[in-house]
Protein backbone atom coordinates (compact mmCIF):
# COMPACT_ATOMS: atom_id res chain seq x y z
CA UNK A 1 0.00 0.00 0.00
CA UNK A 2 1.35 3.51 -0.50
CA UNK A 3 1.93 6.03 2.27
CA UNK A 4 -1.10 8.33 2.49
CA UNK A 5 0.81 10.71 5.17
CA UNK A 6 0.78 13.89 4.99
CA UNK A 7 3.03 16.91 6.80
CA UNK A 8 2.02 20.63 6.91
CA UNK A 9 4.21 23.36 6.86
CA UNK A 10 4.14 27.01 6.52
CA UNK A 11 6.60 28.58 3.58
CA UNK A 12 7.85 31.99 5.02
CA UNK A 13 10.13 34.24 4.19
CA UNK A 14 13.15 34.42 6.36
CA UNK A 15 14.96 38.00 7.10
CA UNK A 16 17.55 37.67 4.32
CA UNK A 17 14.64 37.62 1.52
CA UNK A 18 14.90 33.97 0.93
CA UNK A 19 12.12 30.98 1.16
CA UNK A 20 11.90 28.65 3.85
CA UNK A 21 9.55 25.63 5.12
CA UNK A 22 8.60 25.52 8.73
CA UNK A 23 6.57 23.43 10.86
CA UNK A 24 3.57 25.47 12.03
CA UNK A 25 3.40 26.52 16.08
CA UNK A 26 0.51 24.57 17.75
CA UNK A 27 -1.02 25.90 20.56
CA UNK A 28 -2.33 24.51 23.85
CA UNK A 29 -5.74 23.75 22.91
CA UNK A 30 -4.41 21.75 19.86
CA UNK A 31 -5.01 24.18 17.02
CA UNK A 32 -2.69 26.07 14.78
CA UNK A 33 -1.61 29.40 15.60
CA UNK A 34 -2.26 31.68 12.01
CA UNK A 35 0.77 32.16 9.89
CA UNK A 36 3.50 31.37 13.05
CA UNK A 37 6.47 29.49 13.47
CA UNK A 38 9.26 28.22 15.86
CA UNK A 39 12.67 30.00 14.94
CA UNK A 40 15.62 29.26 17.06
CA UNK A 41 13.10 29.21 20.04
CA UNK A 42 10.93 32.38 19.45
CA UNK A 43 7.36 32.20 18.08
CA UNK A 44 7.44 34.70 14.98
CA UNK A 45 4.36 36.04 13.05
CA UNK A 46 4.94 35.97 9.22
CA UNK A 47 1.66 37.49 7.45
CA UNK A 48 3.52 37.01 4.11
CA UNK A 49 3.49 32.83 4.33
CA UNK A 50 1.27 30.66 3.33
CA UNK A 51 0.58 27.23 4.58
CA UNK A 52 1.79 23.97 2.13
CA UNK A 53 0.73 20.32 2.36
CA UNK A 54 3.61 18.16 1.48
CA UNK A 55 3.55 14.51 0.83
CA UNK A 56 5.80 11.53 -1.08
CA UNK A 57 4.73 10.77 -4.97
CA UNK A 58 6.85 7.94 -6.64
CA UNK A 59 9.77 8.43 -4.37
CA UNK A 60 9.61 12.64 -4.92
CA UNK A 61 8.45 14.86 -2.76
CA UNK A 62 5.50 16.64 -3.43
CA UNK A 63 3.86 20.12 -2.30
CA UNK A 64 0.55 21.62 -2.66
CA UNK A 65 -0.63 25.10 -2.25
CA UNK A 66 -3.28 25.86 0.60
CA UNK A 67 -4.12 29.71 1.23
CA UNK A 68 -3.17 31.21 4.22
CA UNK A 69 -6.52 29.76 6.15
CA UNK A 70 -5.13 27.43 8.75
CA UNK A 71 -8.35 25.62 9.16
CA UNK A 72 -8.37 25.33 5.77
CA UNK A 73 -5.18 23.74 5.11
CA UNK A 74 -6.07 21.12 7.86
CA UNK A 75 -8.91 20.58 6.37
CA UNK A 76 -6.63 19.63 2.89
CA UNK A 77 -4.03 17.91 4.92
CA UNK A 78 -6.74 15.09 5.54
CA UNK A 79 -8.61 14.89 1.87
Amino acid sequence: MANRTATLYIHYKKPDGTWAYAKPVVKANGRIKPLSVLLEGKEKHHPEARYKVSWYESGRKRFEDVGQDADVAIERRFT
